[in-house]
């Protein structure tokens, strides 16, 4: 099933009218259909950057690698935290689809960060690991790209 086609702008205005939690029922329901659709929409590149994490991996029996989507419920959360609803908005969040490339060590991290930062996908590092979270969290993300005419 292919996702319906929708601006960015009306999938910016869905996810705002969520954000600010007071908007009619029937309002709450058409732009949680359209969240819906973004969160579909991200289903395909999701699956390309698999394979492509799968085959820079090749046989490494020591790798573990995961994906999801993130539940409605869970973008509707994240776009009405006042930490960042003033400049993130739903068609600008990173965290729509993503992998996770478990490893052994701080090494492979690096050398596995190395290998997809060289890759057509590559968008953009995010280094928890020189500099951890307050929480103590370390990890090293990289956001990727995939633009596609729909």
């Amino acid at each position: 099933m292919q996702p319906k086609q929708i601006s960015k702008k009306k999938i910016r205005k869905a996810g705002n009218k969520l954000a600010a939690g007071q908007i009619s029922e029937s309002e709450r329901l058409e732009a949680l259909e359209l969240v819906g659709h973004w969160r579909a929409a991200h289903i395909e590149p999701l699956h390309r950057t698999l394979l492509e994490i799968e085959r820079l991996c090749g046989n490494d029996s020591s790798t573990i690698l995961v994906s999801r989507l993130k539940r409605i419920e869970t973008i509707v959360n994240k776009l009405g935290r006042d930490s960042i609803k003033k400049y993130i908005h739903l068609d600008t969040l990173h965290d729509v689809a993503g992998c996770r490339l478990i490893v052994d060590n701080d090494d492979e991290v690096r050398h596995y960060a190395d290998l997809i930062s060289h890759t057509d996908m590559f968008h953009q590092p995010v280094d928890h690991m020189t500099k951890p979270q307050d929480s103590g969290y370390r990890g090293f993300h990289i956001i990727c790209r995939h633009d596609v005419p729909e």
